[in-house]
């Protein structure tokens, strides 16, 4: 089927509006986005974003399967009982084995060290792992439930002496200290016994091992005492340690022997399994969570999250919500978990493995195979997983057409590419479809495109947009530029942890001053030291101006200590340099001067009326800050009469002006015993001086401070820029 790809230019707002329904969850709290994605009839792909009590995100994924669906949940413990895969090994591993998987969790708890399940596996009916009496999660052609402390028992009867044997544990790490192991083919290609024990070989005559079923065996061979005992198909082994409490049981048993297996359940439920997995606590019973004293303590933090509901009829939901990982999810509490599945309508919830083990498997539209949705905090081989599979052969046709970008947030007024594809009845892509070019609404909420998906518009405000350097992947900021110099810009929309979709194409950026930029945000400055200019960026409603200018280099200041600070205070438009194109470092600060520049350090906010000094008219240029410092109360003053504005200001009368301004105040002078002249401070000096100290703004110099001294033009810069501008 071949498909011609064209560009059509829509305008979502004409396209019907759609409800914005999210599901309120009584654990993990409201969803601040949901999005449900039908993957086959009756099966449902969930992903949720919420913020809990405490205003932290929680991202959770759900596996909905309902009735009449074709979807059929199973289990798979690897290849082998003691193989344990990751989630993407085992989703290959059923494709295999003829499944088409669209969805994956993990399921029961496992050794660490040996990879063994703790509870119970059945596999197409095959009964491969005993219960341990954990608690059971089975799924039947009536649908799921849950058996708790399941217990199946193997009884052995031997036709020649007419002795019985009970045993409990099949495909288990044998235990050094307890009684006689089951191993059949399905555990490992060896018993992975590795202390000495003996071992029973029985041929598997007819019959399969399947719960409620029997077998028919016969002793081939008995070995007194061995390591490790090969198992081949159609084989059986008893085996035990010799240092256990059966050391001698093989002499129970002769070559030749004509044995009878009864796989014998308590609960009549475990027979009809089809399929069954372990599971931990039962955390919701007839609707109602149960009592909490009863549950595992490690269910009562912040965690990733595995958990299965059944529904009424029989029906389940998975859900698994990410964790230890603030910026993403930081996990949920299984009581919030329950009650979530309860608010889907569950009447039974049980939990399963969680922590570095939840991980989830989708196939979305488009996809070869299932792929993880979500962020596992760790990437961990699990021993056994749940699959949602159908067994439909792929027919390559295609059937259904998919928006690519289904799900996603798009920038109000901004134009938008929709990508389109077919798939066959499987979800697997057959062809691209037509794309679509979609100006989005002005007003936020879910929409439907035009060829079917949803996309979700939200406002600029309701988003976080950054300009972007895309040379180094950084916000971007264009001060202090060399002449010639360029960058390239991008601009990049998040909500919610997540891309907003637009256009590229549709940002437009002007520039002014020294700066040049084309279509596509190549940035260019031009012009000399001290030149300036600015760069907006427009997209939709969005619009931000970013400040453009070349530093001024002054020659005089080029070796000079306070070089640094001067940069710092003259890119904030504090200070300028001379006419000459020098800075004169070491010249010294008149008072009108240095209210000017703290003035402008300040913000320089608006004042009026007259200063009250007959020296300070109204056309002096730094009148407004005199009458800013002398309204601010940061105003060091000789008399009331003149401000002497011409005078040169000593170092503590600045430092003093300085800390008045930032009111900064120190009422433990201990910090100026540092200093051998500190007795030469004045007394209205020695708190503002104290706290400037402290904070590392003033240093002095040869344990001394000066304070009577003249302060300087650079000492000025360095102290501003330190109190101001200190990254």
């Amino acid at each position: 089927m071949k498909i011609y790809s064209r560009i059509t230019s829509l305008v979502l707002a004409v396209i019907l509006t759609l409800p914005t329904a999210f599901a309120a969850g009584a654990g993990t709290g409201e969803a601040v986005y949901s999005h449900t994605v039908e993957l086959q009839s009756g099966f449902y792909y969930k992903n949720e974003i919420s913020f809990n009590s405490s205003g932290n995100r929680v991202e959770s994924y759900k596996l909905d399967l309902r009735a009449g669906s074709e979807i059929k949940p199973i289990v798979l413990s690897a290849d082998k009982i003691m193989n344990a895969m990751y989630i993407d090994e085992v989703t290959a591993f059923a494709n295999d084995l003829g499944y088409t998987v669209f969805g994956a969790v993990n399921a029961d708890f496992f050794s660490m060290q040996t990879c063994v399940p703790l509870g119970i596996v059945i596999e197409n009916g095959i009964y491969k792992s005993s219960p341990s009496l954990n608690n059971a999660l089975i799924f039947t052609d009536e649908g799921a439930a849950v058996v708790e402390k399941a217990a199946v028992q193997m009884r052995f009867s031997n036709s020649r002496s007419g002795q019985e044997l009970i045993l409990n544990d099949l495909n288990k790490a044998r235990h050094e200290q307890f009684g006689i192991y089951v191993f059949t083919s399905a555990y490992s290609e060896t018993t992975e016994t590795f202390t000495e024990g003996w071992a029973v070989r029985c041929k598997i005559k007819s019959g399969e091992m399947r719960i409620g079923t029997s077998l028919e065996l016969e002793v081939t061979e008995i070995v007194e005492k061995g390591m490790n005992f090969t198992i081949v198909d159609d084989e059986l082994i008893l085996s035990a340690s010799l240092a256990g409490t059966i050391p001698e049981g093989y002499k129970d048993f002769a070559v030749g022997d004509l044995l009878t297996l009864d796989v014998e359940a308590e609960d009549e439920r475990l027979a009809s399994a089809k399929w069954a997995t372990g599971c931990g606590d039962i955390l919701v019973s007839e609707g109602e969570l149960t009592d909490d004293k009863t549950w595992d303590s490690a269910l009562f933090g912040l965690n990733p999250r595995t958990a299965v509901g059944i529904r009424e009829d029989g029906t389940i939901i998975t859900y698994t919500v990410d964790g230890r990982n603030s910026a993403h999810s930081v996990g949920a509490r299984m009581s919030d978990v329950a009650k979530d599945l309860i608010d889907e309508g569950c009447v039974t919830v049980v939990n399963l493995d969680g922590g570095g083990s939840t991980a989830v498997n989708v196939k979305l539209a488009g996809y070869d195979a299932a792929k993880t949705v979500d962020e596992p905090s760790s990437i961990r081989r699990c021993s056994t997983y749940i699959l949602f599979v159908s067994e439909k052969k792929p027919s390559g046709v295609s059937s259904k057409q998919f928006l690519a970008e289904d799900g996603a947030f798009v920038l109000s007024g901004a134009k938008t590419t929709l990508r389109y594809f077919f798939t066959d009845e499987l979800l697997n892509k057959t062809a691209d479809g037509q794309n679509v070019s979609a100006v989005a609404p002005s007003t936020a909420g879910a929409f439907k495109a035009p060829n079917g998906g949803i996309v979700y518009v939200v406002s600029p405000e309701e988003c976080d947009i950054e300009i972007i350097n895309a040379d180094i992947d950084k916000t971007a900021s264009l001060t202090d530029m060399e002449s010639g110099s360029s960058v390239q810009l991008s601009v990049c929309a998040r909500k919610l942890g997540r891309d907003v979709l637009f256009d590229s194409d549709g940002v437009v950026y002007t520039a002014s001053g020294c700066a040049q930029a084309d279509e596509s945000g190549l940035v260019t400055v031009i012009g000399g030291a001290g030149d300036s200019g600015s760069v907006t960026v427009a997209l939709a409603d969005f619009s931000k101006t970013l400040n453009v200018n070349i530093p001024l280099h002054f020659e005089d200041t080029r070796s000079h200590w306070s070089k640094e600070f001067i940069e710092s205070i003259y890119r904030e438009g504090i200070v300028n340099g001379y006419p000459d194109g020098d800075f004169h470092p070491d010249d010294t600060m008149t008072r009108g001067n240095f209210a000017l520049m703290l003035y402008r350090a300040m913000g320089s906010e608006s004042v009026s009326g007259d200063a009250p000094f007959a020296d300070v008219t109204p056309d002096v240029y730094y009148h407004d800050a005199v009458l800013w410092a002398k309204t601010t109360g940061c105003l060091v003053i000789r008399d009331e009469t003149n401000y002497e504005p011409n005078a040169d200001i000593s170092r503590e009368e600045a430092f003093t002006m300085l800390a008045r301004a930032l009111k900064l105040k120190s009422t433990d002078l201990s910090a100026l015993n540092a200093f051998a002249d500190s007795d030469e401070i004045s007394e209205f000096a020695l708190d503002s001086v104290a706290a400037l100290v402290e904070r590392g703004i003033v240093a002095g110099s040869g344990g001394t401070v000066f304070p009577k001294n003249t302060i300087t033009r650079g000492e000025m810069s360095k102290i501003i820029s330190l109190a101001m501008f200190r990254k």
